[in-house]
């Protein structure tokens, strides 16, 4: 430990601590961020809340449960101008994806805050709820060529308040030429029967 009990000396040394240490913390925290962005998406409209989406996301990433953060981004229901709400996506240690809605503010996880855990709750049976949003979406794009779908035991709804449940699914499809184009399909179910479904380009795909 470097030390002077000099006056002359103490502020110099104190500051050269400080710098130092604020050199390596700044090192590491563009690394993190760098391969974090990646993963990183906002409308242009939100772009100023970039950092405290990087903040969320690596906040996210040091729970026991993620192993992985798979992306991050605006969720644009739940969000203001003023206030953004992020969804940050983790992968846990068997593979499954899940999502983690994070207060853009405070950088809290929202799902904390619920009581009853999800699983302990009695509500929709998610596993169904997922095989019918899949098949769904599979019969509205029949139409497209090659499609990949993930395994619909592997999503997470983004939603889930008494029987309304949302799902994102993420796919792909090639167009005429073989080009690989990036969607994303939308579920929002009011019950099992009452579905409504939409399919848009993934963001930040084109």
């Amino acid at each position: 430990m470097l030390y002077s009990s000099h006056p002359r000396f103490l502020r110099p040394t104190l500051l050269g601590l400080t710098a130092a240490l604020l050199g390596v913390n700044s090192v590491a925290e563009e690394t993190v961020s760098s391969e974090l962005k990646q993963k990183l998406w906002l409308p242009a409209s939100y772009a100023r809340y970039m950092g405290d989406l990087i903040q969320s996301a690596q906040q996210v990433s040091q729970f026991e449960t993620c192993r992985q953060v798979i992306r991050g981004e605006l969720l644009e229901s739940q969000s203001t101008a003023e206030h953004p709400v992020f969804r940050v996506l983790c992968r846990d240690q068997q593979g499954q994806s899940y999502a983690v809605l994070v207060d853009g503010d405070s950088y809290e996880d929202l799902h904390a805050h619920v009581d009853p855990p999800i699983e302990e709750q009695k509500g929709p049976d998610l596993p169904q709820y997922a095989r019918v949003c899949v098949t769904e979406l599979k019969a509205k794009v029949h139409r497209m060529i090659k499609p990949v779908w993930p395994e619909s035991d592997s999503l997470a709804p983004t939603l889930l308040n008494d029987d309304v449940v949302d799902f994102e699914v993420d796919f792909t499809a090639e167009n005429a030429e073989g080009i690989l184009l990036k969607y994303r399909g939308y579920c929002h179910f009011n019950s099992l029967q009452e579905l409504s479904l939409d399919v848009k380009p993934r963001p930040g795909s084109q």
